[in-house]
């Protein structure tokens, strides 16, 4: 088979396995980057209570933990 271009004859097993890595490798970089952005909205989120609290108590008010549970949940 010294005359086939690439791709023909004892190689295309090789490329079809190639191709399913490929693919693999694509799909688990895509379930990285949606991790990376969950985990990243959730520590966002975290943080923004925190500070939240910390002005709070900064600002001289005991009942902060009351208040701020008492608003709901955030509208965007």
């Amino acid at each position: 088979m010294r005359g086939l271009p690439l791709g023909m004859g004892a190689r295309r097993g090789e490329d079809d396995e190639g191709q399913e890595n490929r693919l693999t490798s694509s799909l688990a970089g895509l379930a990285m980057a949606v991790l990376t952005v969950v985990v990243g909205v959730f520590l966002v989120t975290q943080l923004r209570d925190k500070a939240q609290i910390e002005d709070c108590l900064l600002a001289g008010r005991i009942n902060c933990d009351a208040v701020l549970a008492t608003r709901g949940p955030p509208t965007r």
